[in-house]
C-alpha cells in the first residue's frame, strides 16, 4: 500500500530529523555556529529530498485547487495558533507541515501544466524578475525585514531570560527549522522558493529528467544564494540562482526534449 512508510523513506527521515532538531533546540550544548552548520547540511538537503519524494504526485487542476483552498485557510489558523502564545514546539511543526503541503501542491500542479520543456525558459525569466523585484522592493523585502527583526528580538529576549516575542503573521510564510541549542526557529525558505523547488523536481518527474541531478542542481542554486547572502550581508533572491543553474544543467535536454510523461501517481 502507498501509505506504508517504506514508500516514503525521505518523508520519514525528514520527520525524524525535524523532531530531533526540535528537541535539541532546548539543549544548550551546541554553539550557535554548530547549530547553523547542522541546519545547512541537514535541514536544507532533507527539505529538498522531501520535495523530491513528493514530486511523483502531480495533481489534476481540480484536485490542486481543492487542496490549496483547504490547506490555505488551515495554514492561516495554525499561524494564528503559533502567534497566540500556545506552545511553539507543538504548533510550529503543524504550521511547517501545512506550509510544505501548500507549496508542494502548488509547485507540482504548475509542473503538470507545463506542456514542453522549452516553456521553462519564459517561466524562469518571469520568476527571476518577480523574485528580484519582490526581495529588493516588494513584499519579500518587508517580510524579510520583519523576520530579521523578530529573530534579533527573540535572541535578546532569551539572553535576558524573558519569553520570546510573538512572531509577525507574515513571518510564518517562511519555512522555519529548529535551531539546536538556541531555542528558536531559524527561517530557511520563503514559500515562493519552496514552490519552485517542488516545481523543478516535478518537472524532472514529468519529463523523465534525472531526479538526482535535478535535486543536486536545486541544492547548488540554494547553496550559492546562501553564500552570496552571507557575503553581502543582506537578503538576496534565491530564484535567479536556482532557475539559472537548473536551466544550465538541463540545457541539452531542453534543446532536445523527450516527450512529456505524467507522473505515475497523478491524482
Amino acid at each position: 500500500m502507498l501509505c506504508k512508510a517504506t514508500h516514503f523513506p525521505l518523508t520519514v527521515a525528514w520527520t525524524i530529523f525535524y523532531l530531533a532538531f526540535l528537541f535539541l533546540a532546548g539543549v544548550q550544548a551546541f554553539s550557535v555556529l554548530l547549530g547553523y552548520f547542522l541546519i545547512l547540511v541537514v535541514g536544507i538537503p532533507l527539505t529538498v529530498a522531501l520535495s523530491l519524494e513528493w514530486s511523483r504526485y502531480i495533481p489534476s487542476r481540480k484536485t490542486a485547487l481543492l487542496l490549496l483552498l483547504i490547506s490555505g485557510p488551515v495554514w492561516l489558523v495554525s499561524a494564528y495558533l503559533v502567534r497566540s502564545g500556545f506552545e511553539w514546539r507543538l504548533w510550529h511543526p503543524v504550521n511547517t507541515t501545512l506550509l510544505l503541503f501548500f507549496a508542494f501542491t502548488a509547485g507540482n500542479w504548475i509542473a503538470g501544466e507545463v506542456e514542453k520543456l522549452g516553456h521553462l525558459l519564459p517561466i524562469c525569466i518571469l520568476a527571476t524578475v518577480v523574485d528580484t523585484w519582490s526581495v529588493f522592493f516588494g513584499p519579500s523585502k518587508n517580510v524579510g525585514e520583519l523576520a530579521v527583526k523578530h529573530l534579533v528580538a527573540v535572541q535578546k529576549s532569551l539572553e535576558a531570560g524573558l519569553p520570546a516575542p510573538i512572531p509577525p503573521i507574515f513571518n510564518l510564510v517562511i519555512l522555519h527549522w529548529p535551531h539546536p541549542g538556541a531555542d528558536i526557529m531559524l527561517p530557511l525558505f520563503g514559500v515562493g522558493d519552496l514552490i519552485f523547488i517542488a516545481f523543478f523536481l516535478a518537472v524532472c518527474q514529468r519529463f523523465a529528467l534525472s531526479l538526482q541531478k535535478g535535486a543536486l542542481l536545486v541544492l547548488a542554486g540554494l547553496g550559492i544564494s546562501i553564500l552570496v547572502t552571507i557575503f553581502v550581508q543582506r537578503p538576496i533572491p534565491a530564484l535567479p540562482f536556482i532557475c539559472g543553474i537548473f536551466l544550465a544543467g538541463n540545457f541539452s535536454s531542453i534543446r532536445k526534449p523527450l516527450p512529456g510523461n505524467r507522473a505515475r501517481y497523478k491524482f
